[in-house]
């Protein structure tokens, strides 16, 4: 049915009112949070936030996942979060024949997963680069497919999610890749009966979602210690804030090695836990071996 005219006027100012009250939402968390900007003005609609530390030996190939996506409506920030290994050269020597105009490099003291990712995500609300309405995030060690951003763009325009989450793949031996996806099928499905959550190496979010929630955290223990949960933190705020978490059918290929680390990491029913290592044995980093250094009880 078409609209009267004492329809229209009133939802024009229905609109001037919500931009007004979004407008004043992102200066209000600009001012909170101290934001600054590192970023010149973007042109694009997607801003990708990629945390890294000491992962030089992929995050060229992780890079190079962008280069070949169907979409070329994203700009990419990487976070160095305190890297010795030489990861920030390697993303400047990639930046210079690759991605030019939309890759940055950012540093970020705090220590954390969390605080990286919140270093790059903060500069999506600046007016400077106002024309991003939605913030994507990976991991260093992980290669998105080809239509990574083309599929949240799609999912985003047809969907009044808040949120989107995709699957987790994993490199390696089959057996290891069948056990961990079973593992984390099993977690995932268990915390969606809970509360629907999220992957921090294949997530995005609209941009005014990640204000009106007040942002991602950096999760701590007690005694300060930053813990790898600020992902389920945000999708836990997103769901308080009665917005929308939608799982959709796009993976992501990335190293095991911090699912497993999670998992030897808590303690078993003995008390007994390991300090592990792991050692790449491919150049794809496809095998790998694990030591276990020590054991000790809790």
């Amino acid at each position: 049915m078409m609209p009267t005219r004492s329809e229209s006027p009133l939802s024009a100012l229905e609109q001037l009112a919500s931009r007004d009250l979004l407008e004043l939402e992102r200066e209000d968390y600009i001012v909170r949070h101290k934001v600054e900007q590192l970023l010149p003005p973007l042109p694009y609609h997607m801003l990708v936030v990629i945390p890294a530390l000491n992962e030089a030996e992929g995050i060229q190939e992780t890079l190079m996942t962008f280069t070949a996506q169907t979409s070329q409506d994203f700009a990419i920030v990487v976070v160095d979060n305190g890297s010795t290994d030489g990861t920030q050269e390697k993303v400047r020597e990639f930046a210079q024949t690759h991605l030019q105009e939309r890759l940055f490099l950012l540093e970020e003291a705090k220590k954390g997963d969390g605080a990286a990712k919140k270093k790059g995500m903060d500069q999506a609300v600046l007016p400077t680069v106002n024309d991003i309405q939605y913030i994507a995030c990976t991991d260093a060690d992980t290669q998105v497919p080809s239509d990574w951003v083309e599929k949240f763009y799609q999912a985003f325009e047809h969907s009044s999610a808040d949120v989107l989450s995709g699957k987790i793949n994993f490199f390696g031996d089959e057996r290891i890749n069948s056990a961990l996806y079973f593992i984390d099928q099993a977690r995932a499905a268990l915390m969606r009966h809970v509360k629907p959550s999220l992957n921090g190496a294949n997530f995005a979010i609209r941009a005014q979602c990640y204000v009106r929630v007040d942002g991602i955290e950096q999760a701590l223990t007690k005694e300060g210690i930053p813990l790898p949960s600020s992902d389920r933190h945000l999708a836990y705020k997103v769901l308080e804030s009665d917005g929308k978490i939608l799982h959709i059918p796009v993976g992501v290929l990335t190293n095991p090695r911090r699912y497993i680390h999670h998992m030897l990491k808590g303690a078993p029913a003995d008390g007994t836990i390991y300090d592990i290592k792991f050692i790449d044995t491919t150049k794809n980093r496809g095998n790998f071996t694990i030591l276990l250094l020590r054991e000790y009880k809790t």
